[in-house]
This record gives structure tokens, sequence and C-alpha cells, in this order.
């Protein structure tokens, strides 16, 4: 991963952990689909997972997003030759 794509994968682990931690819960659970739990740790029903804290499910999301977005144009790319 390059420095630049690095420090834009940062902002938007830190972007959702600052959402995460103003907004209210119920906004969360909408904007998010997570449930935030008792001990600080997040279930996220999409991927049936827990995660330990915020920060740990906000990079397994960027994540995935990250890998859908690459598979989405990587298949778009294949249509068009």
């Amino acid at each position: 991963m390059s420095k630049h794509n690095h420090g834009g994968f940062a902002q938007e682990v830190s972007y959702i952990i600052r959402q995460v931690a103003t907004l209210p819960i119920e906004e969360v659970q909408i904007l998010y689909g997570i449930e935030l739990l008792n001990n600080g740790g997040v279930f996220d029903p999409t991927y049936n997972q827990k995660f330990e804290s915020v920060g740990e499910w906000a990079e397994f999301s960027v994540n995935e997003d990250r890998t859908e977005r690459s598979e989405h144009f990587s298949h778009d790319d294949e249509e068009y030759d």
C-alpha cells in the first residue's frame, strides 16, 4: 500500500471512529448497521462478526469497502475489454 493510500485509509478509519463516538446510537445503527456492545466492542450482523473495539471494526469496514470497490471496478473493466 502506498503512503498515499495508507493516509487515505487512516483518514477513513478516523472519520468512522469519530462518527461512532459522536452520533446517537440509533443513528450509528442506521448508518453503519452495527450494534455497539457494552464492553466497547462492536457486533456487525452483516458479517456476523464481533470486534473488540470500534477501531478494529472501522479498519475491517474500510478494508471491506475498498475490496468491494476494487472488485467492482476490475469486473467493470473486464466487461468492456
